[in-house]
């Protein structure tokens, strides 16, 4: 995540904390709820009276955004809420009123379309007892990261897949990700397989043009005795296969529990510590192809005579290989190359029948 915000900036925050940047605020018998049947990590209690806003550490002024909003659950015990905005450090001021009652449970996203500027938000109450899910600021002029995260400690995927579908169902929908990461230790394997099924249908009813990719997580201490990562991998992968997924596994190159303890990598017995972070960070880069982000990856075909010229520009630190078919399965090398930031250019001779080209791209370390 931070190395993508690195490479190509951000767009904006939504849901909850980021580099434990953004805060939340609580007065007025407003609080903090743990998972529960309306939300499977953070989310807030609203009651008359009450108030929640966030606050940013490193830009006190708010996020840099043109659109603002709230995730909340409408529900029998619900009532009328407002939202604020203040811009730029200044006053709070009213936009909108929200309506939290519904007969069942449901997912709802409310937003604001503002001038380009330093926007915070909070929520008053006037009636009932609102369920707030999280805020949002997004700019969206931006190609940035947009970084959401859905997370709990310890929590299992039977209360993620517990909390109603209309309610996960709108949230991700009114999110519209294009790139799920879902990475967690289950408890109970034996119901891990039916439980990633269910996270499947949600994700396909409500992000369909989303990808998905799953990381198979590093060693434990108890994987010694037990192999309860290696199990829950094992099933991870055949859910990624069978959806036609991304999967990473970080089982092979962290080697073993033993080695991660030697490297210095556990914060405790379960936990990677920041370098542990880093080095699965260099594995899944590379890996899913991140490292290309931004960079040039085109490459162009043109008739010269006799010839077939083949041009693609190049960027430094990455390794370029051209490579021909003339059926689409078997692939012969033409030239690799890594020569920095230039162009290159190549020619070969028109064939009698079809042929194919392809360019892959590795970084320049491997």
């Amino acid at each position: 995540m931070n190395r993508l915000a690195r490479d190509i900036g951000i767009a904006g925050y939504s849901l909850s904390n980021y580099r434990n940047a953004l805060v939340v605020r609580h007065s007025g018998g407003a609080a903090l709820l743990e998972p529960g049947v309306f939300w499977f990590c953070e989310h807030h209690e609203l009651p008359p009276g009450g108030a929640i806003w966030w606050d940013h550490h490193t830009a006190p002024g708010g996020v840099l955004g043109d659109r603002v909003g709230i995730y909340y659950v409408a529900q029998p015990q619900g009532g009328a809420f407002r939202l604020s905005v203040s811009i730029d450090g200044g006053p709070w001021e009213n936009r909108l009123t929200l309506d939290g009652h519904s007969p069942t449970p449901v997912g709802l996203y409310a937003e604001l379309s503002l001038d380009s500027n330093r926007h915070r938000i909070r929520l008053d109450g006037d009636s009932g007892r609102n369920v707030i899910i999280g805020p949002q600021v997004v700019d969206s002029r931006s190609g940035g990261l947009h970084a959401v995260f859905m997370n709990w400690p310890g929590i299992h995927l039977g209360q993620v897949v517990g909390v109603s579908p209309a309610i996960r169902d709108a949230v991700v929908g009114a999110l519209k990700p294009d790139l799920i990461v879902w990475h967690m230790k289950e408890d109970v394997p034996g119901q891990i397989a039916e439980r990633m099924r269910e996270n499947e249908s949600w994700w396909r009813r409500a992000a369909p043009e989303s990808d998905v990719l799953y990381i198979g997580t590093p060693w434990i201490e108890s994987d010694s005795t037990l192999e309860l990562t290696r199990k829950q991998n094992s099933i991870v992968r055949e859910i990624a296969l069978e959806n036609n997924r991304a999967y990473i596994d970080l089982m092979q190159p962290t080697q073993s529990y033993g080695w991660l303890l030697e490297q210095g990598f556990m914060a405790d017995s379960v936990h990677l510590n920041s370098d542990g972070g880093s080095f699965t960070a260099d594995v899944l880069w590379d890996a899913a192809g991140f490292f290309a982000l931004g960079k040039h990856r085109s490459l162009s075909l043109r008739k010269v005579g006799d010839d077939i010229r083949i041009e693609y520009p190049m960027s430094e630190n990455l390794v370029y290989r051209l490579e021909q078919s003339t059926n689409l399965r078997d692939w012969a090398p033409i030239v690799t190359n890594g020569l920095g930031s230039a162009n290159y250019s190549t020619e070969a001779p028109v064939p009698d029948g079809a042929i194919y080209f392809r360019l892959g791209i590795t970084p320049i370390n491997e």
